[in-house]
């Protein structure tokens, strides 16, 4: 068991096209790692905690300090199935393209939101090359306070 939402990772099982300026595609997954590191609980602290352990944790968390996660993402090889999210990739050619901060939960904040568009972009570095570079749109939901 996680010991916060904050400090695990999650995995996206679909595959998404991505687009480069030069036109040419690739299919990507998506995964968020914890900037903090991945953190889990024994089963038997894990036993100890309430059932909304995990949703007060982030609270608190929250109340002190953002969240972040290092936004990277799985690029298919040859073969990978981009239709059946069951079937696992070989692909283990992954990219950094930016970062996802959360600042606040829903329960601190009106429900109400605002939401903005930025691009991240994959720019081209000695252990990422320009055959790498990529961009895609992203959707951002900032609470109104």
């Amino acid at each position: 068991m996680p010991a916060s939402y904050g400090t695990v990772a999650y995995h996206g099982l679909h595959a998404f096209r991505w687009v480069a300026a030069d036109g040419s595609a690739r299919f990507v997954r998506y995964h968020l790692l914890p900037a903090a590191g991945e953190e889990f609980l024994s089963p038997q602290v894990a036993r100890t905690k309430g059932a909304n352990f995990l949703i007060e944790e982030l609270d608190e968390r929250l109340a002190s300090q953002s969240v972040r996660f290092d936004y990277q993402i799985q690029i298919a090889a040859d073969g990978d199935s981009t239709v059946d999210p069951s079937r696992p990739w070989h692909s283990t050619k992954t990219v950094s393209v930016g970062s996802l901060d959360i600042t606040a939960s829903t329960q601190n904040a009106s429900m109400a939101a605002t939401s903005s568009y930025s691009t991240l972009c994959a720019s081209p570095t000695a252990s990422n090359p320009p055959t790498t570079q990529y961009c895609g749109s992203v959707r951002s939901l900032t609470p109104r306070r």
